[in-house]
């Protein structure tokens, strides 16, 4: 899986290699093993690593204190200005110097020996710059883009009706997002979080606008998966589209109220 993030692409390898050996082929790749700055990026190693590794297993990222005992530090030199330590870790003195995720996705040290699943992280340009995009509408738009089995996710902030934010998604060559398994839900989750924390009403590609109570998704993939919240679809006639709620879960909705959107386009 391949993850962009603020100019940053992140890489899932499920090959268990000791630490000395997933930092190398990171950097065959042009990258070191992931660095973690905020908590927006800690959740985005977490949903990646659980795509893969439902069980969460433990995967090298690029912390150690190598170095001088005591003093960590990041394998591609950056600051070390967020941890996400698991209880009472760091605890294993000299013997233990690297560090790994555990099956909370927390961080615990390890001896650098061990072999591991890993993230890499590299240095990546932005999927798209404003003066690509349309001038004629959306003014804070793809500061994210996530690509997964075969997908391409773009999260749009500027709020349109049901139809306008479809027919933005179309000139990108996408739909609005299906959602066909639980991982894809929860990185559409993620990915609204990240830029609103509240996790306001977001549009998603799922109506009924076509045949009342025939739920559809606007790309004309199967309808194979949902996540309804509570007794919805409650609408009945006059609440034809879907959006998410502050739970990530779907309402149906007046298809004429103005929400941020999801985008999702398939990848060559």
């Amino acid at each position: 899986s391949h993850v962009s993030l603020c100019g940053r692409c992140y890489k899932y390898v499920a090959t268990r290699l000791d630490r000395a050996d997933a930092e190398s082929y990171c950097v065959t790749q042009g990258a070191n093993l992931a660095s973690v700055h905020r908590e927006a990026e800690h959740q985005i190693i977490k949903t990646l690593i659980k795509m893969f590794d439902p069980l969460e297993f433990y995967t090298w990222i690029g912390l150690s204190d190598v170095v001088k005992e005591g003093r960590w530090m990041w394998t591609d030199g950056s600051k070390v200005d967020f941890t996400a330590w698991f209880k009472s870790d760091p605890d294993g003195g000299e013997a233990q110097n690297c560090v790994n995720t555990n099956y909370q996705t927390l961080w615990v040290d390890n001896e650098c020996s061990e072999a591991y699943a890993f993230v890499c992280a590299e240095l990546t340009l932005p999927a798209a710059t404003e003066s690509q995009w349309p001038q004629n509408a959306i003014n804070t738009i793809l500061i994210y883009t996530l690509k997964l089995c075969g997908r391409c996710y773009k999260y749009v902030a500027t709020r349109l009706d049901r139809a306008d934010a479809e027919s933005y998604c179309v000139t990108q060559g996408a739909n609005l997002a299906s959602v066909h398994r639980e991982a894809e839900h929860q990185i559409i989750k993620t990915l609204i979080k990240m830029f609103d924390p509240l996790e306001f009403y977001t549009w998603i590609g799922l109506s009924d606008v076509v045949k009342e109570g025939r739920w559809m998704w606007t790309d004309g993939s199967k309808v194979d998966f949902t996540a309804w919240f509570k007794s919805d679809p409650d609408g009945g006639e006059a609440q034809n589209c879907v959006n998410t709620n502050y739970q990530t879960l779907w309402v149906d909705n007046e298809c004429s109220e103005a929400y941020a959107f999801v985008c999702a386009e398939r990848l060559c």
